[in-house]
């Protein structure tokens, strides 16, 4: 095993005959990964690569290990088992988030939305993924409303997609 694969203990201040001055936990948590174990590791799992080599920073420390025992009950238990690691290389891709469901105040896509402002009609189409005005992709109609009118808008309420509801008497916070 060359010394690449070895915890760097050095580098941390540590050593078999030198408490430090921190705890190795304490230590370990402000490196970054690859300095925790002297090269780059497959371990995505940062608080237990810190658990593992704060483990192992003891052992070197104190000289004390796993008794001849433990050693061969693990080496016994790892016979059947198949050895599973990770590529060296990238992740996995997560996988594709589910598509959102479209909402219902919409119309087909295709469809022109006709919009009367200040003697102008904007005319705005539906798409699958959202909206077209004037050649332009958009994703929201607040946002097209809101470049015709220069205010923000509820898109849908500027569109006529939707109505805007009336209060009722008493719903305006009165108490009584």
């Amino acid at each position: 095993m060359g010394s690449f694969m070895r915890p760097r203990l050095v580098s941390l201040g540590l050593s078999r005959n030198r408490p430090p001055s921190a705890s190795p936990a304490g230590v370990l948590s402000y490196l970054p990964c690859c300095d925790l174990h002297g090269r780059a590791t497959r371990a995505r799992n940062r608080p237990w690569l810190i658990k593992r080599l704060s483990y192992r920073t003891q052992e070197l420390m104190t000289g004390l290990s796993l008794s001849a025992e433990a050693e061969q009950r693990i080496a016994d238990l790892g016979e059947d088992e198949p050895v599973r690691l990770r590529d060296e290389g990238d992740p996995p891709p997560l996988p594709e988030p589910p598509a959102k469901p479209r909402d219902p105040r919409l119309p087909p896509v295709g469809t022109v939305i006709r919009r009367a402002h200040k003697g102008e009609v904007h005319e705005i189409t539906v798409l699958d993924d959202g909206f077209e005005y004037e050649g332009r992709h958009y994703t929201s109609l607040s946002t097209i409303a809101r470049e015709v009118t220069g205010t923000s808008w509820n898109g849908f309420l500027w569109a006529g997609l939707t109505k805007r509801k009336k209060r009722k008497r008493g719903d305006a916070g009165e108490d009584g």
